[in-house]
Formats: structure tokens, C-alpha cells, sequence
């Protein structure tokens, strides 16, 4: 997870007192400014406590109450208001906003701002073209904060500092496209699990873990969404930019510990935990995408369940609801299939439909023991078991070998990823004893057969 962080200013080595503004660097701690605001303060502090009463401890008191009223500024100002502010300072494509009216000092503020900020780059959707970066301008005399300068992404902004709107317009048009191929095919049928489960397991499918530095798209829902390639911020912005177009309330969840966000959604009355990036499997092998490998563990869980299975170093939530810590679809390694009526699925045990993800009984349709559940056609499914590759016909309820590793490869490979695109099925083979690693292309017949 990449956390906020602020532009690279640099010191001009000019006297602080006599500046009536400073450009704030939340990277570098200001230990000029503050020991200069310090002595201020308690100078003009011991002199009121000598007039008072010359005694040391009353002007340590006095000093403790003035600095009290400073550090509960941003209490008193409303914190939802000035985020809401940056947040429409970015939608409008401005590139600054002027806070000189919430009373906000750099000596008590700086964290608070921080905070907000972090909010609104890192947990707010539909504004991925920021560079997760700010800077602050203030009165050099009082400290106090009058500007917070916003940050672009720099394919989003001209050499000139002014904000390219047609390229940023242009690439939400891409961006609310993907979200709508997404949403167009939720099902009138579909109930808010079902709809929650859809929305997962494309995201899932469609994406490959990525964290390249050089790559910023990969911590936005426009990496993910457009470019198909993100690392967990742009997972959880993506899950949510979807969510929240489906009338779902989400909330972000994250860990400075495991360096890591991940997403909370309503249902009903509960809240629940929601870990698309970690349900996307990555190959242990290689460190890419696991193609045809899409896992339920992190998905509609609560806070306990998160801890026992490894999550730390975030805040209690409240998400209590414990009633799919043990759902059967925790252990569903594909991705679902939605066919118009019923869900179609396979675990350990077999292939599987059933009405709703989360209610009715589900139906064997073939017993076996198989993994890489995917799509073909709408009546066909591929799957692999061991070293073997089958096709599934859905309408007839049977399965049929056509193909095996072992003939080019030998009995020690198995099949471990699969994925059909454009009448080709690209695999993955991996070598039980020697953990070497084969792919390959197979074509495909219009009838699914190689």
C-alpha cells in the first residue's frame, strides 16, 4: 500500500522571521520554524505569568492552556467540511483551496491536515488523477495555514502547473466505462450478496497484481478498472468506485503495519470486510497473476475473522457479523458464473449451482474433484484436474478429457493456471519435483475442443 506523501520542497536558507510565507514539507520535520513559534510563545508566556503572579508554575500552566486552544483548532472547525472542500477543489480541477478561514496553525494542524488529505487521495473515488501529494502555505509570523496546494498526476497537468481538463475528462469517460461493462450485467434477480460477490470476482479476474514505483495508475481505480494492472489501493478503489455506483455504502479499512488497505461494505444492517486484493491470487512462483484462480477467503468477513486469519495493525471497526465467517463459498478457489437464474460454481467436491450466493441449496451437477473453473461459452466450462484438462457441458451434465501436460511435458507436471481468450486457452504447468514452470497455447475449436 502506497500512504501519503508530500512533493520534495527545498530549504532557500533564508531566515524564517522575516518570511511571510513557507511552503510546508510534511516529509522534513520544520525544527527552524518550531523552535523559532516556541521561544515565541514562551517568551510572550513568561512575561504574562510574571505580570500575573511571578511564578514559574503558573506560567507552565498558562503556557499548557494557550497551547491546548491551538492544538483543538481543527476540533473546532469542521473536519468533513474541509475535506469535502479538497475533494471539490480536485473534482473542479483547481489546484489549490483556500483554507484561511478554518483557523488551522501549522504548530497543531499539520497531522490533522495530513489525515484529511490522506482521506481524500487514498479513500476517495473518481479522482484518480491526483499524485498523492500536497503542500501547505502559510503566514510565516502566526503559522497559520491559508492554502493547501494540490497535487496532478503529470500526464494530468502542463508544464506550466495549470490541469489538463480534456485529458482528465477524457480518461473518466474511460473509467465510467468499465465501471458501467461492470454494472450492466447485475441482474435484476441478483440480491445484495450476489451483487457484492459479481462485483468481486470480476474485479478479480480481470486484474494483475501490480507495484511498480514507476507505474502510478496502480494505486487508482483507473489502473485497475482501464489498465487491468494495480496493487491493493487501486483494488480498493476500484471495488468501491463500482460499490458505490451500485448504491452500496463502502468504507476503507487500513494497516500502516501490513501495508495495506482493504474495503468494508454494508449489507443490511452489518458491515463486512472485503479483501479483493488478497482473494487475487498471485502465482508464488513468478509473483504474477494467477490466471483462472480466484479466492472467497477475504470476502464478507468480520473484524475476528480478519485477525485469526493474519490481518493486524487496524482499528476495531465494529464489523461483528460472524454469519459468513464459515460459508461454503470461503473455500471457492474460481470465480463464480451468473447465468441469468443461478449460480454456477466449483469447489473441492464438484461443480455446483444454486439461486443466491448466500441463501437456497445448492445442486450437485458433477461430482469431481477439480480447480480453474472457467468460462468457454455460455453452456461450456473449462477445468482442470491434476494433469488433466476438461471441458463441461453444462446443459448435459457431463465433462470430457481434452488435453494433458503429460504427453509434452511428463508426469510430473500439473496444470496450474488456465485462461480462455480469443479462441486460445494460454496454461500454466508446474513441475511437483524440480518446481520448474512451462506455459503454453492451446487452440480452440468453436465446439471447445482442442
Amino acid at each position: 500500500m502506497v500512504y501519503f506523501c508530500t512533493q520534495d520542497y527545498q530549504w532557500l536558507g533564508r531566515c524564517i522571521a522575516i518570511r511571510t510565507k513557507e511552503i510546508l514539507n510534511e516529509k522534513r520535520e520544520k525544527y527552524i520554524t518550531d523552535m523559532f513559534m516556541l521561544k515565541k510563545d514562551i517568551c510572550f508566556r513568561h512575561s504574562r505569568c510574571i505580570y500575573i503572579c511571578c511564578m514559574l508554575i503558573c506560567m507552565l500552566m498558562c503556557f499548557s492552556d494557550a497551547f491546548g486552544q491551538r492544538a483543538s483548532a481543527m476540533e473546532k472547525t469542521d473536519y468533513e467540511r474541509l475535506k469535502t472542500k479538497v475533494i471539490q477543489a480536485y473534482k473542479n480541477y483547481k489546484t489549490e483551496v483556500d483554507v484561511s478561514s478554518f483557523e488551522l496553525y501549522v504548530d497543531s494542524d499539520k497531522s490533522t491536515i495530513k489525515e484529511i488529505m490522506t482521506e481524500v487521495v487514498n479513500k476517495t473515488t473518481m479522482i484518480f488523477y491526483n499524485n498523492h501529494s500536497y503542500s501547505l502555505e502559510y503566514t510565516g509570523t502566526t503559522g497559520k495555514i491559508t492554502k493547501i496546494e494540490l497535487g496532478y498526476a503529470s500526464e494530468y497537468k502542463k508544464t506550466n502547473g495549470s490541469v489538463k481538463e480534456a485529458a482528465i475528462k477524457k480518461a473518466a469517460a474511460k473509467l465510467n466505462k468499465e465501471i458501467n461493462k461492470i454494472t450492466s450485467k447485475i441482474k435484476p434477480g441478483m440480491n445484495s450478496v450476489d451483487k457484492a460477490l459479481f462485483v468481486h470476482d470480476q474485479i478479480a479476474k480481470d486484474t494483475s497484481y501490480e507495484d511498480k514505483g514507476s507505474n502510478n495508475s496502480r494505486l487508482t481505480e483507473y489502473g485497475v478498472l482501464v489498465k487491468h494492472k494495480g496493487n491493493c489501493q487501486g483494488y480498493s478503489l476500484a471495488y468501491a468506485a463500482v460499490m458505490e455506483k451500485l448504491g452500496f455504502s463502502v468504507h476503507f479499512v487500513d494497516s500502516e503495519y501490513m501495508d495495506h488497505v482493504w474495503n468494508q461494505i454494508k449489507i443490511g444492517s452489518n458491515w463486512y470486510n472485503v479483501d479483493v486484493t488478497w482473494d487475487d491470487s498471485v502465482d508464488s512462483d513468478n509473483g504474477k497473476n494467477q490466471d483462472g484462480v480466484v479466492y472467497h477467503k477475504y470476502f464478507l468477513a468480520s473484524d475476528k475473522y480478519m485477525r485469526n486469519h493474519g490481518y493486524s495493525g487496524f482499528d476495531s471497526s465494529g464489523v461483528n457479523s460472524k454469519i459468513y465467517d464459515t460459508a461454503y463459498f470461503k473455500k471457492v478457489t474460481s470465480a463464480f458464473d451468473y447465468r441469468g437464474s443461478y449460480w454456477v460454481f466449483m469447489n473441492n467436491s464438484g461443480i455446483y449451482k444454486r439461486a443466491h450466493i448466500s441463501s437456497g441449496k445448492a445442486k450437485c451437477l458433477l461430482k469431481v474433484k477439480g480447480s480453474c473453473f472457467i468460462k468457454f461459452n455460455s453452456n461450456k466450462y473449462y477445468y482442470t484436474a491434476y494433469n488433466r484438462l476438461y471441458i463441461f457441458n453444462y446443459k448435459e451434465k457431463n465433462a470430457k478429457l481434452i488435453w494433458s501436460p503429460v504427453k509434452k511435458y511428463g508426469n510430473s507436471y500439473y496444470i496450474t493456471q488456465l485462461k480462455y481468450s480469443s479462441g486460445k486457452i494460454k496454461y500454466v504447468v508446474k513441475n511437483t519435483k524440480k518446481s520448474k514452470v512451462k506455459s503454453g497455447l492451446l487452440k480452440v475449436k468453436k465446439s471447445g475442443m482442442i
